[in-house]
């Protein structure tokens, strides 16, 4: 599984290297699309995985370019802050920028902002979740669909999963545990629902139908 992440991207049309405006600066990105045409494309704005600690855009790079071609979409692939440096919600308030910019100025890049998703593994995954609530608690369109990939969405860290593998092959329990102190300011951000968006009351209006 994790080898299918260092296959090499394939040729496509168009791959550059963008800046979103963000809270505390620019954010760096990386636009995807396998057309030349100038028809706006349905979006996939991509968080990587990495514990909120590591991964990159050099690091998705072969997966995002992958998604471009056989999904025919226009991927934005974001290089959000990262802990240690800059702890929670920096990646949050990073990749809900992102989104907003998607939806605002998407077609400046060639997506259709009417049809946005967001998507991401792991880390990027629970951000995706985060972002997709945050969206429709704020009263703005929410992504077209969510693709989360074995996401992380409850710090309380209780379930029957976390007991039974504490010395997993791909992550001990161990090291989830180092990824949440580098990424959390304090205990109180573990029931934050930016942190942990399963423990919403409801999930309702998080997606488009």
């Amino acid at each position: 599984m994790v080898s299918l992440m260092d296959e090499p991207a394939p040729a496509l049309a168009r791959i550059e290297d963008i800046r979103i405006p963000g809270p505390a600066g620019e954010i760096p990105a990386r636009v995807y699309s396998a057309s030349a045409a100038t028809t706006p494309l349905p979006a996939v704005v991509y968080f990587h995985g990495g514990g909120w600690v590591q991964g990159d855009l050099e690091t998705h790079h072969g997966l995002c370019a992958r998604l471009a071609k056989h999904a025919g979409v226009l991927v934005v692939a974001v290089d959000y802050r990262l802990a240690p440096e800059h702890k929670f919600p920096a990646a949050v308030d990073d990749c809900l920028a992102a989104y907003r910019w998607a939806r605002a100025k998407g077609r400046d890049v060639g997506a259709d902002p009417a049809r946005v998703a967001v998507a991401g593994d792991s880390a990027g995954g629970n951000l995706s979740a985060t972002v997709s609530q945050l969206a429709a608690s704020e009263g703005s369109p929410v992504p077209t669909c969510q693709v989360l990939i074995y996401p992380a969405v409850d710090f309380s860290l209780d379930t029957a999963s976390h007991r039974e593998m504490v010395e997993g092959h791909v992550i001990p329990r161990e090291r989830v545990l180092w990824y949440m102190q580098q990424y959390l300011r304090n205990d109180a951000d573990k029931t934050d629902l930016r942190a942990s968006p399963l423990r919403a009351s409801s999930l309702r209006g998080s997606r488009r139908r």
